[in-house]
């Protein structure tokens, strides 16, 4: 979507995109994130010839969508399901528009010219073209839920020809030597994939993951392609892992407001408390050693010390 920086002048500045999504039952999906509206609601496509309404009254356009809010810092987060809308037939949308209007749609609530038309919502001071967007989403394919997803990922090991993902929009950071030369490391593979029953072994490992962790923040961070291409788009959430605290700090100053934070692996004994959950260590095994919760006397203190020296 383009903004109208200069009043009558065509559109230039881009603002975001919004999507549209085909859902059951005759519903349509309009979502989306601008940012540089000015704070405040905003406010068609009309075959039938019908007065202006909203999105939820008897009488309407086809296109009447109702009122955004843009907050006060510009951001304005789109999420709308409306009916009879289609791709096809009478109510095509592609190669239509969507417009934002400057003022307060009152949804034809008033007996006169403006509101039965527009709402009285003021000039036009953004749009968009409809356009496909280029991939057809398979039934089978529910990684994404219809949703825009961007990947940031670093192929540390590229010793994995198959890495098993289906091909969407990845974006690839060049990771950190020392990372790579952990992962690439056959004493720290083997350990990964062998039980310890010591505390030594899980420090060393530790201590050397930390490290490899703390480089690729550093490399991440310092990232100015990686940050210009996410703050020239605008996302509703961010997902990171536990281990990729540091993550929390950038999706904040990328300016994303949600974010979510998950294990893809056994969760580290610090994160327990993240997710609400205790951490007894007389039956409950740190993740660096190989107990199970069926602990001797013995195991239980090795378990307790582990886990104070390491975490």
């Amino acid at each position: 979507m383009r903004l109208v920086t200069v009043a009558g002048a065509v559109p230039t500045q881009n603002i975001g995109t919004l999507t549209l999504i085909r859902l059951r039952r005759g519903r349509m999906r309009i979502r989306g994130r601008l940012g540089g509206l000015p704070p405040g609601p905003h406010a068609h496509l009309n075959l039938r010839n019908m007065n202006h309404g909203g999105l939820r009254t008897p009488i309407r356009h086809e296109g009447d969508l109702g009122n955004i809010i843009t907050r006060q810092n510009g951001v304005t987060v789109i999420n709308k399901i409306a009916r009879g809308l289609r791709f096809r037939g009478t109510t095509n949308l592609l190669r239509r528009t969507i417009i934002v209007h400057q003022n307060v749609d009152d949804l034809g609530r008033f007996n006169n010219q403006g509101s039965l038309t527009v709402g009285n919502s003021g000039a036009r001071i953004a749009c968009c073209l409809i356009t496909p967007s280029g991939r057809r989403r398979r039934p089978s394919d529910s990684r994404s839920a219809g949703h825009e997803v961007t990947v940031i990922s670093s192929n540390i090991d590229d010793t994995l020809k198959d890495p098993y993902y289906v091909h969407d929009k990845i974006y690839y950071t060049d990771p950190h030597p020392n990372m790579i030369k952990m992962a690439n490391n056959p004493t720290i593979v083997k350990y990964v994939w062998n039980t310890q029953k010591n505390i030594f072994g899980p420090r060393k490992f530790l201590m050397a993951f930390v490290e490899a962790v703390r480089n690729q923040a550093i490399s991440i961070i310092n990232d100015k392609k990686l940050e210009h291409f996410l703050k020239k788009q605008k996302f509703d959430v961010a997902i990171a892992e536990t281990m990729h605290h540091y993550m929390f700090g950038l999706f904040k100053h990328w300016e994303i407001e949600a974010t979510i934070v998950t294990t893809s692996s056994t969760i580290f004994d610090p994160f327990y408390p993240m997710f609400g959950i205790p951490f007894p260590t007389s039956y409950v095994p740190s993740a660096v050693l190989g107990f199970t919760d069926k602990m001797s006397y013995k195991e239980r203190a090795i378990n307790l010390k582990t886990y104070l020296r390491c975490f």
